[in-house]
């Protein structure tokens, strides 16, 4: 059967549609999001601003070859090329999306791969996003694009956990036979994040259990064998630099964890609800449509059905270590997959629907070149209005006087809600809510800072007896505030619409 992949020129097709997509996708500013915490090791070891005296940047790195990726790149290159970046992990998703739907579904006619196309784009575009946000009230696309427990591989930001756009390249290669090929994608993930070690684990004992069943025993020994030793580095420097501490103190930081910074993502009962429901009838739905297709069902449900018992084990025991290992983060592969196998289904059906025949017709190049044109002007363009509000976004004012003024010596306490204060200063901190580090008394650490600056900030009027003595204890230079703080240790040295910036005198004595 002629296929469109089976074309000379495939290649090129799939990379141009591919691109078109990366663009119609849209992308946030630079640094905004996770970009504050995924940041800071990388552009600390690089020498901008002072960061490399921030407490957290001297923290343990939970992502060193991202950090590495950013320190070589802010070293080298303009800073929008983590933009250029992420465009690529992009362009590998919709690559993929592309190629596990012609492998599954066997495309017949090349405009079946561009109504195809059309249908992921539409439902992952941020045109989507913004519509159904705006009209409904609710974004339809979350529904389509992340997994449960709102975790997800592509948000609107070049992150570690981008990278897991590699396993979804891995199960396309794996269904085009390519399987050593498809285990080297596994590990691209998994070094980039070590999250991603269970997904990669699960996906590997699906292509073993294929490769078995097709007697291929000598093949699934060495992949096997290749898939570890591909992913020791991940386990290895994970378990020394995390695994290695008295249990009681990871007990606590696991805790801390848990019920504090991420219980959106680690308990069950505070993500679990009809939006999960939905997407787990996705991924049955797609495996039921694929259940004569061994290899795609497999690799859908061994996963799934690992992902599914350890689960319920984590609800019946209350494990923390099966928490933050979050078994049902191989729900950000499945979900997406099950759309792509989906999609690709009712691309087929219509196909063959005498009804829709139209969409298959002459006369639907013109619709499809429009529709194309509309998805990626959208992005395009609300690529570009995103940053023109970047610049009248609340607290810039303050990073950019910090900026011009801070000094390899200062320190300073910020409203903790103030995420994007660090990078966009360069400047040591004493805490925020958003960036915390991984390591047991490190995370102890940091709950302890935040805890002392929620204190200090939740006050009306502030406590100028407790902020010296937090100041002289941790070394403080400066502090950011809204109120207009009369504390005599302290003078104004800057003011804006929102924000104060004070300095410590010197010359003052404890009162």
């Amino acid at each position: 059967m002629n296929t469109f992949f089976d074309q000379e020129d495939s290649f090129s097709k799939t990379l141009f549609l591919s691109f078109l997509f990366a663009l119609a996708y849209a992308q946030s500013p630079l640094f905004s999001s996770n970009q504050n915490t995924y940041f800071l090791h990388g552009l600390a070891q690089s020498g901008q601003g002072f960061l490399k005296g921030d407490w957290m940047a001297k923290s343990a790195d939970p992502f060193p070859l991202f950090s590495f990726l950013v320190e070589q790149s802010s070293s080298f290159l303009p800073t929008f090329f983590f933009h250029i970046y992420y465009l690529v992990l992009l362009v590998i998703f919709m690559m993929s999306a592309l190629g596990i739907a012609v492998e599954v579904w066997s495309f017949r006619h090349a405009k079946s791969v561009f109504a195809y196309f059309l249908l992921i784009t539409a439902l992952f575009s941020l045109l989507f996003s913004f519509a159904s946000s705006n009209l409904l009230g609710f974004d339809l696309s979350h529904l389509f694009q992340n997994g449960l427990a709102h975790q997800y591989l592509l948000g609107r930001v070049f992150q570690p956990s981008s990278f897991g756009v590699f396993l979804l390249l891995s199960i396309y290669l794996f269904l085009k036979k390519k399987h050593v090929w498809s285990i080297l994608a596994l590990a691209v993930a998994v070094n980039f994040h070590a999250t991603y070690l269970l997904s990669a684990a699960v996906l590997t004992l699906a292509y073993l259990l294929i490769l078995f069943k097709e007697k291929r025993k000598k093949k699934a020994l060495a992949i096997g064998v290749l898939s570890l030793l591909l992913a020791l580095p991940s386990l290895i420097y994970s378990y020394a630099t995390f695994a290695n501490q008295p249990q009681e103190s990871i007990l606590a930081a696991q805790k801390i964890l848990i019920d504090f910074r991420i219980p959106h993502h680690a308990k069950v009962e505070k993500w679990f609800g009809i939006v999960s429901l939905f997407k787990i009838s996705l991924i049955l739905l797609a495996a039921f449509l694929v259940r004569k297709k061994r290899e795609i069902y497999l690799i859908m449900a061994v996963p799934f059905s690992i992902a599914l018992l350890l689960s319920l084990l984590q609800v019946v025991t209350q494990s923390y270590f099966l928490a933050l290992l979050f078994p049902w983060r191989v729900s950000v592969v499945l979900v997406p997959l099950s759309v792509f196998v989906l999609g690709g289904a009712l691309v087929e059906r219509l196909s063959e629907h005498s009804s829709f025949q139209f969409l298959w017709g002459k006369n639907s190049n013109i619709a499809y070149l429009i529709l194309i044109c509309i998805f990626v002007l959208s992005g395009v363009i609300s690529f570009f209005l995103q940053y023109k509000n970047d610049t009248q976004r609340r607290g810039l004012l303050i990073e950019e006087e910090v900026a011009r003024t801070k000094k390899p010596s200062s320190e300073y306490l910020i409203p903790p809600e103030l995420e994007r204060f660090r990078l966009g200063s360069k400047a040591a901190i004493f805490v925020d809510k958003k960036s915390h580090p991984y390591k047991a008394d490190e995370v102890r650490d940091w709950y302890k800072r935040l805890t002392l600056a929620n204190r200090f900030y939740a006050e009306e009027n502030a406590d100028c007896t407790f902020l010296e003595h937090l100041m002289d204890e941790k070394r403080l230079t400066h502090v950011v505030d809204e109120r207009l703080l009369n504390c005599p240790f302290l003078i104004l040295t800057y003011s804006d619409s929102d924000f104060k910036l004070f300095e410590k005198r010197l010359d003052v004595r404890r009162y």
